[in-house]
């Protein structure tokens, strides 16, 4: 095999040389490559084939890259086509030599149009341009004419000549071998056929009951997360419609007040954090239900139906006898969120991964995050860190409450002595600054002794003292301590006893 592939670079070469191309007709799709940087004058990749002017790569091709294709488009009419572009990020789109649609430099989806002459049947020369920095890469060109809907461009009117081709552009389809050209679907294995007792929710809509923050967040996480792993951009809208597949998100209020009835066989538990999932299956419409007991329920029914959906690259289906109605076996479900040097695992982390993980940690159920305080026993900062830790903290404190999550602070009192006033009121003023800017917190956990090296007796009256300070800012707030610690050393015995007595 290996001497065959050397013969047949050898030939190509050799007809190179020669100047000549082996079957220089025109081939099906426009011709490109990935480049290295974004005047596209250095290519990164081989050559690949773009079939088709309706790609959803989202993260298929990663989350930073740009890429050029040539080649030509066939006139569908006579006279002035609109040609409309939507894209996400850039787009350039050039015929016959002239910039038609200037959106290289635009950042997120885009939507642009332009109308040019075309003659019905003519080839026209056609350079696309497009760049993207996120994971939801999406390019979809349509056209229209007098008396004509508008359409996606055809995938036959798309094709290519290796002799028209940009030199460096051919040589990678030549010699790095034509064989080796991507087709950018050929990362999509092909949709297998729906089984008997699935639905697909390939075109399905989500629509969100009512309009609140947690239940808008659910929506984004079901759409986006869908997104990821289908490159399906499964749309949020307003109401219901009259046919397709729906789903729809919203608590045991919502479906009361729009008069949805739950299935006989269920019952959504009175129990916090509480959902059920169904299908309801009709000859026009599907809905299929994510409804929770209360809001942060809907959060967990969304992550349920994630975990439940079969996915691959553009298509979901979803068994259509899904019946569940559950509520969570323990009333605590957290997660301490180190921000700090010693947790090398979070400490470069940017908010945006702090959501993701969030999202990770709700589709399994968690209902609490527990963050650090600015000043602990660890060093004052990281050079990995992307914001100041009380910033973050806030930040993260603020993305919990957009999501429904308990915050808990993990807060060691380590002064060293905390009968001295002076210690105590600068404590005091210390921790208030952050309660005074965090906008949500529930719980303040103190670790007694882990780090810390304050009696039983003398923590208690301090922790008082701050707990009070604490519900200056956050009136429910509580606070709790652990003796973690006291019978650790020889200096702290009796101090497990004392603790125990005092309770």
């Amino acid at each position: 095999m290996k001497t065959l592939r050397m013969l047949l670079i050898l030939t190509a070469i050799l007809a190179f040389s020669a100047n000549l191309t082996f079957g220089d007709e025109y081939r099906a799709g426009l011709a490109g490559a990935q480049y290295d940087n974004d005047e596209f004058t250095e290519i990164d990749e081989d050559g690949n084939i773009m079939y088709g002017l309706e790609q959803h790569w989202a993260s298929a091709l990663g989350n930073d890259w740009r890429a050029a294709w040539h080649g030509f488009i066939e006139g569908p009419f006579t006279g002035d086509v609109t040609i409309s572009a939507e894209f996400e990020d850039g787009m350039e789109l050039v015929l016959d030599g002239k910039v038609v649609i200037d959106g290289i430099k635009c950042r997120l989806r885009n939507k642009r149009s332009c109308v040019v002459k075309m003659t019905k049947g003519q080839k026209m020369p056609v350079t696309i341009k497009f760049i993207t920095f996120n994971s939801k890469a999406f390019l979809k060109l349509q056209w229209q004419w007098e008396g004509s809907p508008k359409v996606v461009i055809p995938d036959e009117a798309l094709s290519y000549k290796l002799s028209e081709l940009p030199l460096d552009l051919r040589f990678e389809l030549e010699y790095v071998g034509l064989e080796n050209a991507l087709n950018w679907a050929i990362y999509d294995p092909a949709k297998p056929a729906l089984p008997a007792n699935q639905i697909d929710v390939t075109k399905a809509k989500i629509c969100v009951l009512s309009n609140n923050k947690i239940l808008n967040n659910g929506a984004d996480m079901l759409t986006d997360e869908i997104l990821k792993r289908t490159m399906l951009d499964i749309p949020i809208v307003k109401k219901m419609d009259a046919s397709g597949v729906c789903f729809v998100i919203g608590t045991a209020d919502d479906i009361a007040a729009n008069g949805i009835a739950i299935p006989k066989s269920l019952t959504i538990p009175q129990k916090k954090d509480s959902y059920a999932v169904w299908v309801d299956q009709g000859k026009k419409l599907t809905n299929i239900y994510m409804i929770g007991h209360d809001k942060r329920g809907a959060l967990y029914a969304v992550g349920r139906l994630l975990r439940m959906l079969d996915m691959g690259r553009q298509w979901a289906y979803l068994d259509k006898d899904v019946k569940i109605a559950t509520s969570p076996k323990y009333a605590l479900r957290g997660h301490q969120l180190g921000y700090r040097a010693k947790t090398n695992s979070y400490d470069a982390w940017t908010l945006k991964m702090w959501e993701q993980y969030y999202r990770d940690m709700i589709v399994f159920g968690m209902n609490a995050v527990e963050l650090t305080p600015p000043r602990s026993d660890d060093d004052d900062d990281s050079p990995h860190l992307p914001k100041p830790q009380l910033e973050m903290m806030i930040a993260m404190s603020q993305l919990a409450a957009d999501y429904g999550l308990d915050v808990w602070a993990w807060w060691p009192a380590i002064d060293k002595d905390y009968t001295n006033q002076k210690t105590v009121d600068a404590a005091i003023e210390e921790w208030g600054k952050v309660f005074r800017k965090l906008p949500k917190i529930d719980v303040v956990f103190v670790p007694g002794g882990d780090p810390g090296n304050t009696q039983p007796k003398i923590l208690f009256q301090f922790l008082e003292i701050q707990k009070k300070n604490l519900n200056n800012y956050h009136p429910k707030a509580q606070m709790w301590m652990s003796p973690q610690g006291f019978d650790w050393k020889e200096q702290r015995k009796g101090w497990m006893p004392a603790f125990i007595e005092i309770m």
